[in-house]
């Protein structure tokens, strides 16, 4: 595992919750193996799993802005975009859902009219709303298939 931090006061203690993504990936990637036609819900679930467990360990307030700085206004045009694309599969199309139109600019890839890392946002509040709703832990959701989470957040339905 690399991880690559600017040493600041922001950064420095946030180390130990992207550490714990960043491993939490490893467990539910032996679970749930990595393929490059993955689909929107996948790699949203992926991702809000490792957020949810670095912040069942680190605590929320020390989570990244990745999950934490989007407005309101921008977590629901995020959740309805995302909300119809859940089906779309493979990493080329995924990448534009994931992380947002400014890193789309920069590498080259198709625009989805999403704020910078809306991907990570939403699924974080998919999980949360999953764990919540169902009362499981999230070691337990790490284990969990994707579709159950969707299905039980309930995150989607109007």
């Amino acid at each position: 595992m690399q991880i690559i931090v600017w040493p600041n006061r922001y950064n420095l203690p946030r180390l130990p919750a992207a550490v714990a993504h960043e491993f939490h990936h490893n467990v539910r990637l032996s679970h749930a193996p990595w393929r490059h036609d993955i689909s929107v819900a996948e790699y949203i679930v992926l991702e809000g799993l490792a957020e949810s467990f670095a912040a069942a360990l680190c605590g929320p307030d020390l989570l990244g802005p990745w999950v934490t700085t989007l407005t309101d206004e921008e977590i629901a045009h995020s959740r309805a975009v995302i909300g119809r694309a859940l089906g779309v599969t493979g990493f080329d199309k995924v990448r534009g859902y994931l992380f947002g139109d400014q890193p789309a600019e920069a590498f080259g890839y198709e625009k989805t009219g999403l704020p910078y890392c809306a991907g990570y946002t939403v699924g974080y509040q998919v999980v949360q709303a999953y764990l919540r709703n169902t009362g499981r832990s999230i070691v337990e959701a790490t284990f969990t298939p994707v579709e159950e989470i969707v299905a039980q957040s309930a995150f989607f339905v109007p």
